[in-house]
């Protein structure tokens, strides 16, 4: 049975002592946490080099193995000052967050600290986990050791210099690509000349290979500090919080699929106020935290994963300024339970630091006192109500889904890399990222329940298992995901794009027809124009209902002797939209960026759109609801717990359906025949399971 934890970031004032850490172990127990997620920066600890002092973090661990907390420990390896000065001497000393892993000269100091933290407290009764790194972000400079990896890494992906050749100039560009001589002259030496010396484009497929490589590159360096951790402790597991769980992943090399199996368990960092750059409301934040929390359920399908890193405090000095309320707080720990997470950890509990980067910011307490706030005292009531009721809600478990979004790291690097070349254009390189986005918002809205997947699942063959994909804003695929594809419809899937879907190869190349890979035949149709457009595309459906899109407008052309049947027109009568019988599934296929417009925008006749696909494809949403209502559904043997939330700013009256009749409270209490959801608000009922 899986645990559900509330827990807290919580800093290490290196001037407390015993007394003020004992008077903080107190709080967290009071406010209801039961976990508390340490940082013990390298830097504080080894001022000097080979001498560690650890009496704070001893004076806490003391201090907490007095309570019931749990304590999960991280690594916090900003390079202490003294590495830093003689990284710089030999010239060595990469730029970026952290440092580069890659070196033996960052790694063998590293791996001394971890010997010496893990040593330490291994045997505390309090120690819950260990937390190998907060917020992986892979040094991207492109130094020795790192291109020497890159470069056996493309000799095992290009066997010959044809394979080669071919992923490298598979089409003419406008400005000739780079290549070396022979696989043999592909060095370190050559990379790192092609690297400075390449321009105006001609590096570009060498990049995009680069930032493929990275995210093994990125768990290379997870596993090797999970290694180091499990040489001293295999009884506590290993973990790590990964961020920018909606955004483009791509400079930091992270491919979250690939990093999050490493281990034991993962949480991800969500911060509205610094991570959804739109921030348009309560409908809007809500959906991009949902969104967020049923991806990192995704990246491990059901292991160990809870919210890592979660903002309840003010912050006025992020893109947004936000502070989050107590309905939101409690919405938001509902909802991770609902999500079939186990736990939530917020940021922070007393933000009391001084400086100019976080000054005071995202503290759940009163930064000057630790005094309790409204937000507090919302997640003290919160985990009073859950610890009752533990008996009744742990056993449930989240359904299977069935239906798939498709998360495309690759699509998001050809969209990086035109981000660099067109910084001045807006939005570019987010439009995959927001596109599936607002796929899942129409989805989630309509109460679907909705899973991800990486290309490398869908090679490895996981489509089987859904009934229904979508591709929202996905423009490049490589051949083995797009047969999968092909495999998954020709079996009886049912597949819905939009948004100039797989018109480029794996190597960004356009390899003879669009939509490419045999999915042109799942079609029944082929690209006939393409148009940027500056503004709304509207097209009109069969039925008559017009849909809106936003950026492009791509036209089709049905295949001869193909079944496809045209589902939607522009106004000029071209055909926008096609549908067609292809083995025995369906495929949908839209020439309108119609996802991405709704990462944004309300429109419940697009919203529609998208899960009417889904409703006539078989699958039933968790539960009816009246617009503006969210509902996720926990499955239990007798009964089923069912987290309401509302995402409207005003109150909303719910109707109540027969079947019904029969819920109560957590309590026991009886439900009248209606709710009444305020802002915001959140309701927990028991629901008898249904005869089937």
């Amino acid at each position: 049975m899986r645990e559900f934890t509330v827990g807290t970031m919580y800093w290490l004032n290196p001037n407390y002592g015993r007394k003020e850490f004992a008077c903080d172990c107190r709080r967290l127990v009071e406010n209801g946490y039961t976990l508390v997620r340490l940082i013990v920066w390298w830097e504080l600890v080894e001022e000097k080099k080979g001498r560690y002092d650890f009496s704070f973090v001893d004076d806490f661990m003391a201090e907490a193995e007095k309570t019931p907390l749990n304590v999960m420990i991280t690594v916090g390896f900003y390079p202490p000052f003294w590495l830093t000065c003689e990284l710089d001497a030999a010239g060595r000393n990469d730029p970026g967050r952290y440092p580069s892993l890659a070196r033996d000269e960052v790694r063998r100091p590293l791996a001394k600290l971890i010997e010496a933290l893990v040593i330490r407290y291994r045997n505390s009764p309090a120690l819950a986990y260990w937390n190998i790194w907060n917020e992986p972000t892979l040094n991207m400079t492109k130094n020795r050791p790192v291109l020497e990896a890159f470069a056996a890494w493309l000799k095992r992906k290009y066997p010959t210099y044809d394979d080669l050749r071919q992923g490298w100039r598979g089409e003419y560009p406008v400005l000739s690509l780079l290549l070396p001589e022979s696989l043999e002259a592909l060095t370190a030496d050559w990379l790192e000349t092609a690297f400075r010396l390449g321009s105006r484009g001609r590096t570009s497929a060498i990049e995009y290979d680069f930032l493929l490589f990275a995210p093994e590159l990125l768990a290379d360096q997870v596993r090797w500090l999970c290694g180091e951790i499990r040489k001293y402790d295999t009884g506590h597991p290993t973990h790590t919080n990964l961020h920018g769980v909606n955004g483009n992943p791509v400079t930091a090399g992270r491919d979250f699929y690939r990093t999050a199996a490493i281990p034991d368990t993962i949480s991800c960092s969500i911060h509205q106020s610094n991570d959804n750059v739109f921030e348009l409301g309560l409908r809007d934040r809500r959906n991009f935290y949902l969104c967020g929390i049923d991806r990192t359920w995704s990246w491990r399908k059901g292991g160990e994963a809870m919210v890592g890193e979660l903002q309840v405090g003010t912050s006025d000095v992020h893109p947004r300024k936000y502070t989050p309320t107590p309905e939101t707080i409690t919405a938001e720990l509902w909802l991770a339970y609902a999500a079939g997470l186990h736990g939530v950890i917020h940021w922070e509990f007393q933000g009391w630091r001084s400086g100019t980067f976080e000054l005071g910011e995202f503290g759940l307490r009163a930064p000057a006192d630790g005094g309790p706030t409204p937000r507090s005292e919302a997640v003290e009531q919160f985990a009073r109500t859950f610890s009752q009721y533990r008996d009744r809600l742990l056993p449930a478990e989240r359904p299977a889904a069935q239906i798939a979004i498709l998360d495309s790291y690759r699509s998001g690097i050809y969209e990086y890399l035109q981000w660099i070349d067109h910084r001045n254009v807006p939005d570019i390189g987010m439009n995959c990222v927001n596109a599936v986005l607002g796929c899942y918002r129409a989805l989630r809205e309509a109460n679907f329940a909705v899973e991800f997947v990486s290309e490398e699942e869908v090679v490895a063959g996981i489509l089987p298992r859904y009934r229904v994909l979508f591709l929202p804003g996905v423009p490049l695929l490589s051949r083995e995901a797009g047969g999968k594809i092909v495999d998954f419809v020709r079996q009886g899937g049912q597949l819905w794009a939009d948004g100039r879907c797989g018109w480029l190869d794996e190597h960004m190349f356009v390899r003879g027809e669009i939509p490419g890979h045999g999915l042109q035949q799942v079609f029944g149709a082929r690209e006939r124009e393409y148009r940027a457009e500056s503004e709304e595309v509207r097209a009109v459906r069969v039925d008559g209902l017009s849909i809106a899109g936003r950026r492009m407008r791509q036209d089709f052309m049905p295949l001869p002797g193909a079944e496809a049947k045209i589902y939607a027109r522009y106004s000029d009568g071209t055909v926008a939209a096609v549908e067609n019988r292809f083995g025995r599934g369906r495929a949908r296929l839209w020439g309108v960026e119609l996802s991405r417009r709704l990462r944004n925008v309300f429109d419940p006749a697009a919203e529609g759109e998208i899960s009417g696909f889904a409703g006539e494809s078989g699958v039933r949403p968790e539960m009816e609801l009246p617009c503006g209502v969210i509902g996720r559904v926990m499955e239990r043997e007798t009964s089923r717990v069912a987290v309401l939330n509302s995402l409207l700013e005003t109150s909303l009256r719910v109707p109540l359906p027969p079947e019904w009749r029969s819920a109560r409270h957590l309590d026991g209490s009886a439900v009248s025949t209606e709710l009444v959801l305020g802002p915001g608000a959140t309701e927990v009922l028991l629901l008898s399971r249904p005869h089937r």
